[in-house]
């Protein structure tokens, strides 16, 4: 078999390991609720004049606090990635 071609098939898999392991770690978004991206706790329902995440204290008002939506993991794609990651 020619070099190059091993070489493009390891480089591809690897690729495809690390892109299968990134979106199974990230996960999917399953609701719309305000979260607080310093502490994960989640916001739906808080009052309209609360600036402050009752779970930690940080200033809700400031840049990128608040994150919308909870995610689950896909441990299906996860394991995958992994698997094909150790593989190669």
């Amino acid at each position: 078999m020619n070099p190059s071609v091993i070489i493009a098939a390891i480089v591809g898999s690897l690729i495809a390991a690390v892109a299968l392991l990134r979106r199974g770690w990230t996960g999917r978004v399953v609701d719309d609720h305000p979260i607080c991206r310093a502490c994960g706790f989640d916001l739906f329902n808080r009052p309209p004049d609360q600036i402050v995440c009752p779970e930690c204290g940080v200033d809700l008002k400031s840049a990128r606090a608040i994150r919308i939506g909870n995610r689950q993991r896909r441990q299906g794609l996860f394991y995958s990635g992994l698997t094909l990651l150790l593989v190669t």
